[in-house]
C-alpha cells in the first residue's frame, strides 16, 4: 500500500505529512466553496496540489495534470 512509512524514518514521515496536508488543502479548495466546486465540475477550473522543494527549486505535482 503506497503512502505507508516505517516508524524509524523521520524524513519519510515528514514528507508524507506534508503531502497529506497538500491533499487536504486541495480537497478543501475543491469542495469548500460552491462556486469553486461548480467551476471544477464544469471543467473550467483545476485545483492541483503540488510540493515545492526549496533545496532544488523542483515542483512535484501530486495530482494528474
Amino acid at each position: 500500500m503506497q503512502g505507508l512509512v516505517g516508524p524509524g524514518d523521520p524524513e519519510a514521515i515528514l514528507r508524507e505529512a506534508v503531502r497529506a496536508n497538500v491533499r487536504a488543502s486541495v480537497d478543501h479548495l475543491r469542495h469548500g466553496s460552491r462556486l469553486l466546486e461548480e467551476l471544477v465540475v464544469a471543467g473550467r477550473l483545476a485545483v492541483v496540489g503540488a510540493e515545492y522543494e526549496l533545496e532544488t527549486g523542483g515542483v512535484t505535482f501530486l495530482d494528474d495534470v
